[in-house]
């Protein structure tokens, strides 16, 4: 390493240490979830019969089915299965999301420069007025679409708890 990287340490691009943490926790929450699905068995509970003479609310004299709560690995396994996959799905989202953006905002910076720099030479007229128009719909319309997916993440809180939190440490990134 030469003085001056010594110096002024370089920056590395890749991973800190708490993110690699939380990945870490995020594959060994998404196992376990799977480990104890497997467990418990892909099958759903056999029916219970009641004994002789005890009333049914079934039809047929058969007892209710064997609940989820029967079996206690199953809420576990589901609990570890939507935190665990909706932490690392939510932090591959953020990863990408953090590298479209910089491009994007790369490309739109170099228009706008082309733009702007061609308004300035008369070469093209630029209609403001429309433009703002046009921002204003959309503007709108993400609106409207951002309140349909808040409604939506609201009904799936579990996993979407844990994909904000992996789409957060993948947005940091570096």
């Amino acid at each position: 390493m030469s003085e001056i990287e010594q110096q002024h340490e370089v920056q590395r691009r890749g991973l800190t240490r708490g993110q690699v943490i939380l990945l870490v926790v995020g594959v060994v929450c998404l196992v376990a979830g799977g480990a104890l699905a497997f467990l418990a068995g892909d099958e759903p509970p056999a029916p219970r019969t009641l004994p002789t003479g005890a009333n049914s609310l079934v039809e047929g004299g058969a007892a209710a089915p064997a609940t989820v709560a029967d079996d206690p690995l199953r809420p576990w396994s589901r609990f570890f299965l939507k935190s665990g996959g909706g932490f690392l799905i939510g932090f591959c989202v953020g990863f990408a999301l953090r590298a479209f953006l910089k491009l994007s905002a790369l490309v739109l910076g170099v228009i706008l420069i082309a733009v702007f720099g061609l308004h300035a030479a008369d070469i093209a007229v630029v209609d403001f007025a429309a433009l703002e128009g046009l921002f204003d719909q959309l503007w709108r319309g993400g609106r409207e679409h951002l309140s349909a997916g808040r409604a939506f993440l609201e009904g799936h809180l579990p996993s979407a708890a844990a994909a904000g939190v992996g789409a957060l440490v993948g947005l940091r990134r570096g």
